[in-house]
């Protein structure tokens, strides 16, 4: 990785948690995505699933339509959550999963290309429709960048049973 990850009051280290980070992120594919839209007169929360793809900077882009209700939520406001997890563990199993804070705008035209290569790479399936920055007019969907600053890692086999390890992600 090329950040740096400050955990806050932690007893592992950065190179325990980082390894975690990049092992859970490769075991799933899917992520779940809260937003909220603050306007004068009201605000509208969604939270949507989402394919993801990411980079060793943890960098992370989502394909979707900006006339969604989550799209039109990051036009207003770009604050987004992220949860990663695989949702078939069982109950009474160790647990794992990531809780991911940032911002996320449309990918402007050097991180669409990043952003792309990266997800027609894990998603082979959308050259069907695309196969370059300059295709996705074909589409109704955009590329959005996030921009992580913040990580809770909770890795039960690896970190013990109920242990949440708080990252700052400084870049």
């Amino acid at each position: 990785m090329k950040l740096k990850l400050t955990t806050v009051s932690s007893d592992y280290t950065e190179s325990q948690v980082a390894s975690s980070i990049m092992e859970l992120l490769r075991k799933t594919q899917l992520c779940s995505l809260a937003t909220v839209s603050h306007t004068e007169h009201s605000s509208c929360s969604s939270i949507s699933t989402a394919f993801y793809c990411y980079t060793p900077n943890l960098d992370f882009y989502i394909l979707t339509d900006p006339k969604t209700q989550h799209g039109q939520n990051l036009a207003d406001n770009n604050s987004i959550a992220l949860a990663i997890y695989d949702s078939h563990q069982v109950w009474d199993s160790p647990k794992q999963g990531l809780q991911l804070s940032g911002t996320a705008h449309l990918a402007d035209e050097a991180h669409l290309k990043e952003g792309m290569q990266i997800y027609l790479e894990q998603y082979p399936g959308l050259r069907k429709w695309i196969q370059t920055p300059e295709e996705i007019v074909k589409i109704d969907g955009r590329f959005y960048q996030i921009v992580v600053s913040r990580i809770k890692v909770f890795d039960e086999p690896k970190f013990g049973s109920e242990v949440w390890i708080d990252i700052i992600v400084e870049r």
